[in-house]
């Protein structure tokens, strides 16, 4: 049930033999460089992250999320005031939600959003059977006769409880500063073009060693049809999670025009090397 994403990547061109020498010392010359490049970035990025002021989720959100800045990854794309204000808002209630009310709240939230179950009791039989590191943390393995919202309730506080802290949040970011909404169509995005800020949380998230999310147990009720094509919110931020450790977040969102609502698509941690974990079912 967990997903892990990796993205490194190094391409050196040989024009001709005889020019072999040559295009070898400057290629050496430049992934020498990137990587020197790359570790500046890692580490101006994780400093910046170390100094957020944290606090509350109350604090945090009225500081944080409330004032952040919105901004663009595609140029020309320039989201209206009410999609920006409506994923502060889902934002904001599902941290609430997911973090400051019970399970059985947090899933009449997502019922209340229209979503529906992303996974049958089967594929959860399935995955515990599979070693699922967070399902087998129950001892009994999903039964077809349970509901999903009832596994679900069961299942959250037992992570937070087994899982050393890494399995619930206990402050976030209480500045502006260190929160941010990127809009993108991903087909319209210009990568690399744009210089990387090394004290955005956006930064902080891409350079991480590795990031993870779990599978979701709810989704929107209609399906991203052409994800290279549509419109999509990433809300980056600084969290503190209950181990003490510093981690940057993205929630996903995704703009359904039949719907014409944002829908959730992912809750992600970047870890700071590639065998942490950080269990959060959503």
């Amino acid at each position: 049930m967990t997903s892990r994403k990796r993205i490194v990547g190094i391409t050196i061109g040989l024009i001709a033999i005889a020019v072999f020498v040559v295009v070898y010392q400057r290629g050496m010359w430049r992934i020498d460089a990137d990587k020197s490049a790359h570790a500046k970035l890692v580490s101006s990025a994780r400093q910046a992250m170390m100094r957020s002021p944290m606090g509350d989720l109350a604090e945090a959100l009225q500081a944080g999320l409330r004032r952040c800045e919105a901004v663009s990854a595609v140029d020309g794309l320039v989201p209206d005031r009410a999609k920006v204000d409506a994923v502060r808002r889902l934002t904001e209630e599902f941290l609430r939600a997911r973090f400051q009310s019970s399970p059985g709240e947090y899933v009449a939230w997502r019922q209340g959003q229209g979503d529906q179950p992303a996974v049958t009791m089967s594929q959860l039989r399935a995955w515990f059977e599979d070693h699922d590191p967070a399902l087998t943390l129950l001892e009994d393995p999903p039964r077809d006769d349970q509901s999903l919202d009832d596994y679900f309730a069961r299942l959250a506080p037992v992570i937070e409880r087994a899982s050393d802290g890494r399995g619930t949040l206990r402050r976030l970011a209480a500045s502006a500063g260190y929160w941010t909404i990127v809009f993108t169509i991903p087909a319209r995005e210009a990568r690399g073009s744009s210089r990387m800020d090394a004290a955005s949380p956006r930064t902080a998230l891409q350079t991480s060693a590795a990031i993870f999310g779990m599978k979701p147990f709810w989704i929107g009720k209609e399906a991203i049809s052409n994800s290279q094509e549509s419109l999509f919110a990433t809300v980056c931020f600084i969290a503190e999670f209950g181990d003490r450790v510093l981690r940057p977040v993205a929630i996903n969102w995704w703009w359904s025009e039949k719907e014409g609502r944002w829908m959730l698509t992912g809750f992600d941690v970047g870890q700071r090397s590639s065998d942490e974990t950080t269990l959060i079912p959503y």
